[in-house]
């Protein structure tokens, strides 16, 4: 007789302290301006958000409430750009700005955040102080599959007894 038994798992998770959303991971690093908030996250090997729809950027809102978005126009002017580490992010792909947003008011508006609970976006003052959250991919560890194999062996001996009877007379 053979059993085989296998055991696959998979597991998508985020470190602790962290909150999971679709396949990212997000935490609360503290309350900065911009660039703390890029120091922030990058200690923590992570990213400024990169809200990347609707539903994402309304579940940062909902859990956070205001906080950074890592889309600036630091570089040039009306041209935002999204940070390094939101690679993912397509270039020229989703927005959500608020109506009237961004309008660089007081000509010194170059970074955004998620502004309210229809999760759009404005556009602030980079020296701002408001919610700082991170960003990382889930870890994915390797699926591990276990297979056990169980090989039993039964053999059987016959055993044969012989009588003989002699008489004499």
């Amino acid at each position: 007789t053979t059993t085989t038994t296998t055991t696959t798992s998979d597991h998508f998770f985020c470190a602790n302290g962290w909150t999971r959303f679709g396949d990212q991971c997000y935490q609360l690093a503290g309350s900065t301006d911009y660039d703390g908030c890029v120091a922030l996250c990058l200690g923590s090997a992570a990213g400024v958000v990169c809200p990347q729809d609707v539903e994402e950027s309304a579940f940062l809102f909902n859990t956070f409430y205001e906080q950074w978005i890592g889309f600036t126009d630091t570089a040039t002017e009306g041209m935002f750009l999204w940070s390094n580490h939101c690679s993912s992010v397509p270039s020229g792909s989703f927005t959500n700005w608020a109506s009237g947003e961004p309008n660089n008011d007081l000509g010194m508006e170059d970074c955004s955040k998620v502004l309210n609970s229809a999760s759009e976006w404005s556009d602030v003052a980079c020296d701002d102080v408001m919610n700082c959250v991170c960003q990382q991919p889930v870890f994915d560890t390797t699926t591990t599959t276990i297979t056990t194999t169980t090989t039993t062996t039964t053999t059987t001996t016959a055993t044969s007894t012989t009588t003989s009877t002699t008489s004499t007379r």
